[in-house]
């Protein structure tokens, strides 16, 4: 089997209120008193100003400077459900053989009554293309038709089984039997569906006894960079938006502060500088040279997907601009045009800060969609969206 099926395993807001539980198991989690084993990237030790070397951090203030680990965000999530949490560190490179020797003691633990938990939030994502499936590990199957969006449920265990033979290395058949041992002992396992959207499936989806999470935005449309197929069972909000407060950032809207300003950088928010100037004066024209060098290696291999973008000055942008440029893909095109109007480039990276603009021309930064005021930063992924499953 080649390899180009796996990923890297990577460890990946106001808040919506779910109706109703299509899951009785993840009624009866949300309805429990015991904790929610959080599994994600966390310091080494409780400091009250964590700083990870690695760079696994989120910006909770929008000032360019890290936070927080990833991990103590989506724990401030889970605790806003009304849930005590309880951490279980990984490492950002924690790989699926790591994983089983972390998981066997914890489901011994849940299984003799040592342990006891609400629900494990996994925070760890292992993205498989789906078109990838029939094309090369069923590519000699007839019996196996074109594995999509809609019916990879049926083939799931299938899918699996040609993995874990390929890639016994990888240990895939001792985490499944792991998972139908949490499964046994009623602790369901909540997942992101994946950032890598709709073409690909999280591999932990494919487990039994999972319940996986999509993300929406704020007027409860998928993300178009959420992974989008028959195991997302449950949709919630991903996109986290800090809203400052007097002590610090408030995530929920009750206009107190759910991350304190002793965690926060607190220099001067990046959209500070552009919410509500007028957006013709300050936006930045891409230079002819630059739009004429791109038509000349329009057609070269030296132009990867998405250069163009990556690759301008720093400057605020009209996205209708940034479209039109040679090799910007569609999906790319299709996300930006979701998000805003306007964008602006910061010095390194690509494009990730958007804007909207009024009837009066003026730059709003928005990511809400309700127009109010003190709006940070956007932040956005199914990682967030799957510790608040319970609200």
């Amino acid at each position: 089997m080649t390899p180009c099926l796996f990923a890297t395993v990577s460890l990946t807001t106001d808040i919506a209120m779910a109706t109703g539980f299509k899951n009785e198991r993840l009624k009866a989690a949300c309805q429990s008193t015991d904790a929610v084993l959080v599994m994600d990237n966390f310091p080494a030790q409780n400091r009250e100003l964590p700083r990870n070397p690695n760079g696994h951090v989120v910006d909770m203030d929008g000032d360019g400077a890290p936070d927080l680990f990833h991990g103590e965000l989506v724990e401030t999530l889970v605790r806003l459900s009304g849930h005590s949490t309880e951490r279980l560190n990984l490492d950002g490179n924690t790989s699926l053989p790591d994983l089983v020797n972390l998981l066997t003691p914890l489901v011994h633990a849940i299984e003799t009554g040592e342990k006891s938990y609400s629900r494990i939030n996994l925070s760890q994502e292992n993205p498989l293309r789906i078109g990838a499936f029939k094309n090369e590990i069923f590519a000699n199957d007839p019996s196996v038709p074109e594995v999509d969006a809609a019916n990879i449920g049926q083939y799931a265990y299938k899918i699996l089984e040609r993995l874990w033979t390929a890639r016994p290395d990888l240990k895939i058949r001792e985490l499944y039997q792991i998972f139908e041992r949490f499964e046994q002992a009623g602790v369901p396992i909540v997942v992101a569906a994946g950032n890598f959207g709709p073409s690909y499936i999280n591999l932990f989806s494919m487990m039994p006894g999972v319940i996986t999470v999509g993300s929406q935005d704020h007027q409860r449309r998928p993300l178009l960079t959420s992974a989008d197929n028959e195991f997302v069972e449950e949709w919630r909000l991903g996109v986290v938006v800090p809203v400052k407060v007097q002590d610090g950032v408030d995530l929920n809207g009750d206009n107190t502060a759910d991350v304190t300003n002793q965690f926060l950088t607190g220099r001067t928010p990046i959209v500070a500088a552009y919410h509500g100037l007028r957006a013709e004066q300050h936006a930045t024209s891409i230079s002819k040279s630059f739009i004429d060098m791109l038509g000349r290696i329009a057609n070269s291999s030296t132009l990867s997907p998405n250069a163009a973008v990556n690759g301008i000055d720093p400057g605020l942008y009209k996205v209708e601009d940034l479209i039109q440029l040679p090799s910007i893909t569609q999906s790319t095109a299709t996300l930006f045009k979701s998000l805003g109007q306007y964008v602006l480039k910061i010095a390194s990276g690509p494009p990730t800060i958007f804007f909207d603009v009024d009837e009066q021309g003026t730059l709003r930064f928005d990511p809400k969609g309700d127009k109010s005021e003190r709006q940070l930063t956007r932040i956005a992924g199914t990682s967030f969206a799957a510790p608040i499953i319970c609200q």
